[in-house]
């Protein structure tokens, strides 16, 4: 009986630990996805910054509020 539940413990053991490494990697795949869309948004802000100066989006939400 012992050696079986040693047996089982080494493999739930195992299992955990495999488990917790493909988590990793999971979250380092992510994190490069992640990462991918704030440089999109930054890049678009930009965008959006040189085509309407920064007074123009001021006085912008400046107007939404009046109404």
């Amino acid at each position: 009986m012992l050696p079986k539940f040693c047996q089982t413990f080494y493999w739930d053991k195992l299992f955990l630990k495999c488990h917790i490494q493909l988590n990793q990697l999971w979250v380092l795949m992510q994190c490069s996805l992640i990462s991918g869309y704030f440089h999109d948004f930054t890049e678009e802000q930009t965008m959006m910054l040189k085509v309407f100066p920064s007074d123009d989006l001021g006085s912008m939400a400046h107007d939404r509020k009046k109404e």
